[in-house]
């Protein structure tokens, strides 16, 4: 099992927000997409950011574009709707899914290789994750305290998730899956 659980994050894909910096379309072309929505964030905005996989079967996926509002579903909302959207999670500032949010929308829903956030930190430096829920098969969730899936936290199951007081707002990383039930 632990072969199994390390090759699939040998296979993540390489940091949320250190992909938004690449971004092929983003809300506004002119800025870096990280400092970007790290502005937004700071000026009390939740945001939304939309990922496609590489290849089917893969957790691996590219940033396609991010929108930011007054709140989550305005953010979503914003998201053009050219391509098939699917929301996989929204991570919050506070307990029991309030305060700033931020929401990560997919091309496909979870199956058993899933989605992996290998860098939240920006995220948690913002808001501070303090809980989240999950979306379109995606029952099955792994916490780490680091970047790229170091120091874990905790495994969860369930669509909607406090964060233990030992791991609140220091979220680094997480993979989310669809679990055999």
């Amino acid at each position: 099992m632990k072969k199994l659980l390390a090759a699939r994050q040998g296979r993540l894909l390489a940091g949320l927000m250190g992909l938004l910096a690449a971004a092929a379309v983003t809300a506004s072309p002119a800025a870096s997409a990280a400092t970007s929505i790290a502005s937004e964030m700071e000026a009390g905005k939740s945001c939304a950011v939309e990922l496609s996989k590489v290849k089917p079967g893969s957790p691996d996926a590219k940033i396609q574009r991010y929108a930011c509002a007054d709140t989550q579903e305005k953010a979503a909302a914003m998201l053009p709707a050219d391509i098939r959207r699917v929301g996989l999670a929204v991570f919050y500032e506070h307990s029991y899914q309030s305060g700033r949010s931020y929401g990560v929308y997919g091309d496909s829903p979870c199956d058993s290789a899933g989605w992996g956030f290998s860098d939240l930190n920006d995220i948690n430096n913002q808001i501070g994750i303090s809980s989240y829920e999950t979306f379109n098969a995606c029952n099955a969730q792994i916490v780490y305290k680091q970047v790229r899936y170091g120091g874990l936290c905790g495994f969860y199951n369930g669509f909607k998730q406090n964060i233990s007081v030992a791991c609140n707002d220091q979220v680094r990383s997480m993979k989310v899956y669809a679990a055999s039930t």
